[in-house]
């Protein structure tokens, strides 16, 4: 029974499949090129990192979503004083506790091998190249997602008060990561449950009872600090802001929905799925394994529903915590099927043959570019050079705002990049429109960068259309490349 095997591998194994996974983080991360490092989401992640602890007094909006993230590269970013580099860090970190967590995970279900092979044909899938180099919230997010199963398990084989505590404490932390994350909030009660079946004693509610506390103190917090509205009504956005804006007809989400899961089963062949579904099906060993996988992805694809008010749920990188469950079970059933030919190398021959397949997909991705290509690109070298001009005009204190992501992430000043979610892009209430923010530009003598296209009305017809903001003006003071910085100024009547 896999209750009764040893949860964790042996320490030499678990080093070495964190090294593999440094590696092949450190290939994801370093291989970035200017749009992956700067892209409209990453930008808003790292410039409030920075900004959490350099000036948080500055911060528009008190609210960031999945602030852990934040925190994790804002944290290293203190010693390197370099965003782009700090993410990558982190990112080489996480890939390599994915490695560790889904080989604990492989190995306890059912074998080391199929552990291994799960990990190759996940890190040489064109899935895996496209979403796991995003530097950003998502893989945190389910690499712990792994954690909290491998949490709940040990709390099952043997329960104590400080797993409880951690359990606890890995919910609270992926609730940060992602406001998502508390559909998993079922896994204490699911623990409870499975020790209630086993021991008939009541009194293992305890365990459920602690975990539950620290994440409803950790969550008390969430509601406190990020779900409150700290400008009037419109101006600000906030986690509520979120839950209401984005409700979708149930028939149009559902259709999402499904019209995903069917991209997701296009990942892997006919053939591997109906080697699944026969070996899943007859009295195979370690089948109880595979149901307890089903059991997951039938989990995660019902919580997607609860989720209509909260995300997008068109998007397909929801499904990456099935993507990981289904490629474990498929790992499985082509070890089942070397073993009925007494043959077990014939499992690898397998996965040579099916990352061989993948390649024409991998080679349809975007090409991973050259190391630090993103330090050549032009925008790159305007930042730099707009970084020497604020060394010599630039005060400590004086705020710099940006309609620039690559000045947010590549500068090595803290930069407000001013990003909008699609319910707040022209709303004149909020801090961030011209109106609002002329006035405090000019009593803090702050900067305004921009570079590139602008995607806000209300900026666009100020800075090419000739709309003034009453009282006051844009003055250019410095300008290089694409990069245009302005100081505002009061004109008079």
């Amino acid at each position: 029974m896999m209750l009764d095997k040893p949860l964790f591998p042996p320490l030499k194994h678990l080093l070495l499949v964190a090294f593999l996974g440094a590696i092949v983080g450190i290939a994801l991360a370093i291989t970035q090129n200017q749009f992956d490092v700067s892209q409209a989401d990453l930008g808003w992640y790292l410039t409030r990192a920075r900004m959490l602890f350099n000036t948080p007094h500055n911060l528009f909006d008190e609210y960031v979503y999945n602030i852990a993230y934040a925190i994790m590269v804002g944290s290293v970013d203190l010693l390197l004083n370099n965003l782009v580099l700090s993410a990558m860090l982190v990112h080489v970190v996480v890939i390599s506790l994915f490695f560790v967590a889904l080989y604990t995970l492989g190995t306890w279900l059912y074998h080391r091998q199929v552990a291994l092979m799960a990990l190759a044909l996940i890190c040489t899938h064109s899935y895996f190249t496209t979403y796991f180099r995003q530097l950003q919230t998502l893989i945190p997010y389910i690499t712990l997602i792994v954690w909290l199963w491998i949490a709940t398990i040990s709390l099952v084989r043997a329960p104590r008060y400080w797993k409880a505590i951690l359990l606890g404490v890995g919910l609270s932390l992926l609730v940060y990561l992602r406001l998502d994350g508390m559909m998993y909030a079922v896994l204490p009660a699911l623990a409870v449950g499975v020790l209630l079946w086993q021991k008939r004693d009541w009194r293992v509610i305890r365990y459920g009872i602690i975990a539950y506390s620290v994440v409803g103190l950790a969550f008390g917090v969430y509601v406190f600090l990020f779900l409150r509205n700290p400008y009037p009504p419109g101006g600000q956005l906030t986690s509520l802001d979120v839950l209401r804006s984005y409700p979708q007809p149930l028939i149009i989400f559902s259709n999402e929905l499904f019209a995903n899961l069917a991209s997701l089963l296009g990942l892997w062949g006919a053939g591997v799925w109906l080697l699944l579904a026969w070996f899943s099906l007859h009295k195979t060993p370690q089948r109880h394994a595979v149901w307890a996988i089903f059991a997951l992805v039938v989990f995660h694809f019902f919580a997607l529903f609860a989720l209509v008010q909260m995300t997008y749920g068109g998007s397909i990188v929801y499904y990456i915590p099935l993507f990981v469950y289904l490629t474990l079970a498929i790992a499985w059933a082509i070890r089942a099927l070397a073993l009925s030919f007494n043959y077990p190398l014939l499992a690898w021959g397998i996965v040579a043959l099916l990352i061989a397949g993948n390649i024409p997909a991998n080679l349809q991705n975007e090409p991973l570019a050259t190391p630090f290509a993103y330090t050549e690109d032009a925008k790159f070298v305007d930042v730099q050079a707009t970084d020497a001009w604020l060394d010599e005009h630039h005060t400590d204190g004086t705020p710099i705002w940006a309609l620039c992501q690559p000045m947010g992430v590549f500068s090595r000043y803290t930069v407000h990049f001013l990003y909008r979610f699609g319910h707040m892009y022209n709303n004149p209430a909020q801090p961030s429109s011209p109106a609002q923010l002329l006035p405090m530009m000019h009593d803090t003598q702050g900067f305004l960068v921009v570079c590139g296209a602008i995607s806000y009305q209300d900026w666009i017809k100020v800075l090419h259309e000739g709309q003034t903001v009453p009282n006051y003006s844009l003055v250019r003071v410095f300008s290089t490349g694409d990069v245009i910085v302005y100081k505002a100024e009061k004109t008079t009547p």
